[in-house]
């Protein structure tokens, strides 16, 4: 330590300005190692998730779109509807959908459902695939929030009823709450019903 008190000493005042100033740059470099650096790895880490996120939803916008020009070409054939038909299950048309609403609350009702509630969301294109080599065709997938309360005997035949209609009817969710921890609950099924253009 002497030594270097003695070595700092006899140093000129310019010298000992010049070796300040390195030991200014030294801290302020390990600084910006410490605190700057890291955010701009962050950022550039962030920008490329934001790309990713971009081009994913570009490529999505296409699909929608062919799907949607294509609607035309892939529409459902007799072909695919023998073969709906030999397999049991019918698809809606866009004239039958306003009705099938209406068969919702009959079904809920007859159950014994109370409060029927069924909420139309936005119609979105799907593509469908029948079994066998019949292939695909495109429709429409409407999205249903069926609402109602009733025990759970009566939510379990609303969905029996759904099940047994044969309809390309897709059941995503069911959710039941208990209304004040009794046996009724508030009852919400999440519905996709495929509907194809003739």
């Amino acid at each position: 330590m002497k030594k270097l008190t003695t070595l700092l000493i006899g140093l000129t005042p310019l010298h000992r300005a010049a070796a300040g100033a390195v030991a200014v740059l030294a801290v302020s470099a390990l600084i910006f190692q410490m605190i700057v650096a890291p955010y701009g790895e962050r950022r550039k880490s962030l920008k490329t998730t934001l790309d990713t996120v971009r081009q994913a939803n570009r490529v999505m916008e296409i699909q929608a779109a062919k799907l949607k020009s294509g609607a035309r070409e892939l529409a459902i054939s007799g072909t695919q509807r023998a073969a709906l038909e030999q397999m049991g299950t019918g698809i809606f048309t866009a004239d039958e959908a306003p009705g099938f609403i209406e068969l919702l609350r009959g079904v809920v009702e007859t159950a014994g459902g109370k409060n029927v509630g069924v909420r139309e969301g936005e119609p979105l294109p799907a593509l469908v695939q029948v079994r066998g080599d019949a292939g695909f065709f495109t429709a429409e997938k409407l999205p249903l929030t069926l609402s109602f309360e009733g025990n759970f005997a009566e939510v379990s035949d609303v969905l029996f009823k759904l099940r047994g209609m044969r309809r390309f009817i897709g059941v995503p969710e069911v959710r039941m709450n208990s209304k004040n921890y009794t046996s009724e609950l508030d009852v919400r099924i999440e519905l996709d019903v495929a509907i194809a253009g003739d």
